[in-house]
């Protein structure tokens, strides 16, 4: 930003500046989320970094879900997970 605000740079500079900032940036992500950010040929720098926090949150909480499912299953006498025992 600061080069920006010191002298006039093209659109097209902008714009490769953006792009090369998308690319970099997805390609740096563990790839189960390049996989769900699907293609991020139109995407800007700052809608991928929205998808990336949305499916970290997402994953977050199927995480939680996971495990809340798995304390639920607990037996509460013999402390055993009764949902793999198939009791």
């Amino acid at each position: 930003m600061e080069r920006r605000e010191k002298r006039y740079l093209d659109p097209y500079f902008i714009s490769q500046i953006d792009d090369l900032t998308t690319r970099s940036f997805i390609d740096g992500l563990p790839f189960e989320y390049r996989i769900q950010m699907g293609s991020e040929a139109r995407m800007s720098h700052t809608s991928a970094f929205a998808a990336a926090k949305t499916i970290s949150k997402r994953r977050e909480l199927d995480k939680h879900v996971s495990q809340t499912d798995v304390i639920h299953d607990l037996d509460p006498i013999t402390k055993e997970i009764t949902g793999m025992l198939g009791i």
